[in-house]
């Protein structure tokens, strides 16, 4: 049956696992490392931009920006095809790959200098 098959999968799936503690611990570096140097960017960008958003690290694969305008960066964000998640005065941004860690803060560079700029003119 489907539900046998697919419980039969996840025990394969848990050995494979088990049997690559390596291949778990690299890709866990490799994530920490990845969190770690999109954290520095963004507090670079906070310093950059002041007063917009505060970059607050996590301790798992995502960093939490505190900010008014959670809204509108998530509605940009979405328009650019990047995905976020939304809290109530907060994003999440899960790290991604290297690449797409650098497509996400070009987009929100780009979303920032649009903002202070508007808030110059008014």
């Amino acid at each position: 049956t489907l539900l046998a098959s697919s419980a039969a999968s996840d025990v394969y799936k848990r050995q494979v696992l088990y049997h690559n503690k390596e291949y778990l611990m690299n890709m866990k570096k490799t994530i920490v490392t990845l969190r770690k140097n999109l954290y520095n960017s963004l507090a670079g960008l906070a310093e950059k931009y002041p007063g917009i958003f505060q970059a607050v690290e996590g301790c798992s694969n995502f960093v939490l920006l505190k900010t008014s305008c959670a809204d509108q960066l998530y509605t940009y964000m979405l328009q650019n095809s990047v995905a976020i998640r939304k809290l109530d005065g907060y994003v999440r941004v899960t790290t991604g790959t290297q690449q797409e860690n650098e497509v996400f803060l070009q987009l929100l560079e780009a979303f920032l200098a649009k903002r202070q700029k508007d808030a110059a003119v008014v």
